[in-house]
């Protein structure tokens, strides 16, 4: 007689193996019905669990997954990225778990991580820089192993097994809206944004809010160039921005890499109308929250974590810090300790005056550029550790991921000389 298999039980059950699994070993987060549905068809099937097999799936690796689905050139260059990095390796220092780098290329399978992501192989993954593809959080999914988003995944609960996906994440509703409220608060009225890829929760959620404090301000949205976070990637969006529209007065920048491109083309347009020809153009972006720990700089700091820094050359600039702190929840924050605006019916800033930019992360690069960018801050290492602290707590606590809340920090804005 043939013996019973777990894909059997799977099929059996209408659900994915590794939901079947999950469901027969009490491992993970099964929907109550979901699982008794496998379990009545693996009785039916008298289907029996193989003992080593079952042995080696729940012996520990010692090891924990790091996934991020870029290019090399982006994970190496990106100092958001560098920030997550440098924050897991904090977050598990100490404990018994080796972190394990896993990067997928925009042009590889996710088939190629399944022989790593697996119990026996790593005890758990925090995934970065999700892209709207289904594939990886399917594979993900069959996976078996606890897993943890930083930024807010597409699909937060899958449909057929009831899996949840914990995360932690920055406001990014509130990113774009601190960004439009100090650009406005300048005098701006023709107001573009460059953002990063269109598939990215974060990318819409900064457009989201961007938007609609426009439009709450009787301001039409000027144009939108979507691009790569890199300097390539801002310079070229930037370009399309002015051919789109050369009258733009301010820029919303995604990120400060995005943002120093976007000085290149900015300079090298110096002859369009709106634009000031002496070199100083103000930035508001989104890039990585920088380490407050460095002794040549002073920090500004929440009652959970770092939200930026400015060198001591730059502390004259800074005018306003909006809102620091961190709280749990999965919405996005209502402004409080707002800039205050300008009459709206107030002429538009002078023809002679720069091109303002607000850019996000706040990372080492707001303090590089000429001028210093004024940025919204995007912590990755803090949230980094936040991941790991929840990771480590459906690991060892085996709390399910249906009872941990989505943790989400309240950006600040970074004021200096770009905006």
């Amino acid at each position: 007689m043939t013996r019973a298999t777990l894909d059997a039980v799977a099929k059996a059950a209408g659900v994915s193996r590794a939901t079947a699994s999950r469901a027969l070993s009490g491992s993970g987060s099964v929907a109550s019905d979901t699982a008794e549905r496998v379990r009545a068809a693996a009785a039916k099937l008298n289907f029996t669990p193989h003992q080593a097999a079952q042995a080696l799936a729940g012996a520990k690796a010692g090891a924990v997954a790091l996934v991020i689905p870029e290019p090399d050139s982006l994970v190496l260059g990106d100092p958001f990225l560098s920030l997550v990095i440098r924050g897991i390796s904090d977050g598990f220092h100490g404990s018994s778990y080796q972190v394990m780098l896993l990067i997928v290329h925009p042009d590889e399978p996710v088939e190629k991580l399944a022989g790593r992501l697996r119990p026996g192989v790593v005890d758990g993954a925090i995934v970065v820089s999700q892209h709207g593809s289904s594939e990886l959080a399917d594979l993900l999914a069959e996976s078996g192993v606890p897993v943890v988003f930083i930024g807010r995944p597409w699909v937060s609960v899958d449909e057929q097994s009831g899996q949840t996906w914990p995360f932690v994440d920055v406001d990014n509703w509130l990113v774009g809206q601190l960004a439009a409220e100090r650009l406005i608060s300048r005098e701006a009225r023709n107001i573009a944004c460059i953002a990063g890829p269109v598939d990215m929760n974060p990318v819409r959620d900064r457009l989201a809010g961007w938007r609609q404090t426009l439009e709450e301000n009787g301001l039409e949205p000027g144009p939108i160039a979507h691009g790569p976070f890199t300097r390539q990637g801002g310079e070229e969006a930037m370009r399309l921005v002015l051919a789109a529209d050369p009258t733009i007065d301010a820029v919303f920048a995604q990120s400060d890499l995005m943002a120093a491109g976007a000085l290149v083309a900015l300079r090298q347009a110096g002859d369009l109308p709106g634009v000031r020809q002496t070199g100083q153009w103000p930035l508001i972006g989104r890039q990585s929250v920088e380490d407050p720990a460095s002794a040549d700089r002073q920090a500004f700091s929440g009652d959970e974590g770092p939200f930026g820094r400015v060198s001591p050359g730059d502390a004259g600039l800074v005018a306003h810090i909006v809102a620091d702190g961190g709280s749990a929840g999965s919405g996005h924050f209502a402004s409080t300790g707002r800039i205050p605006l300008p009459d709206r019916t107030a002429p538009a800033a002078d023809s002679e005056s720069a091109v303002l930019l607000v850019s996000v992360d706040n990372s080492d690069i707001a303090t590089s550029t000429t001028p210093t960018l004024t940025s919204v801050t995007n912590p990755g290492a803090e949230l980094a550790k936040r991941a790991s602290r929840i990771l480590l707590r459906l690991i060892e606590d085996g709390v399910a991921p249906s009872e941990v809340a989505p943790e989400v920090i309240r950006p600040a804005l970074v004021v200096r000389a770009s905006g």
